[in-house]
């Protein structure tokens, strides 16, 4: 059975700094920042399933850590200055590179939402 790589979106509310500390370390190494406590990355189910277990051992009760499966084209749009340094660029296939620090629009028709 395939196990493909696919988008994940992170996103995660720690009430603890020292444990907010920790499941950043381990998210960085593995996700693009998008914000401070949210992040992009490309992972296999298994990969997630794996991330989602190590982050499991390192939360409390009172924490929030959410993995969403994105689809294949997902929409995607964003509002205010970006957290992008220059010279950052996401790969979506060999046909369509988007330069984070300068994109406005978005992954699709403005009019259309899947």
């Amino acid at each position: 059975m395939s196990d493909p790589v696919r988008r994940w979106l992170i996103a995660y509310d720690i009430r603890c700094k020292r444990r907010l500390a920790r499941v950043h370390r381990l998210v960085s190494k593995q996700a693009l920042p998008l914000q401070y406590s949210v992040f992009c990355a490309r992972l296999s189910r298994s990969q997630a399933h794996a991330l989602a277990a190590e982050l499991e051992e390192l939360i409390a009760p009172v924490d929030d850590v959410r993995l969403y499966a994105l689809g294949e084209n997902p929409w995607y749009r964003w509002y205010g200055p970006g957290q992008m340094p220059d010279a950052i660029w996401l790969i979506e296939n060999e046909k369509q590179a988007v330069d984070l620090a300068t994109y406005e629009a978005n992954s699709g028709d403005d009019d259309e939402v899947d």
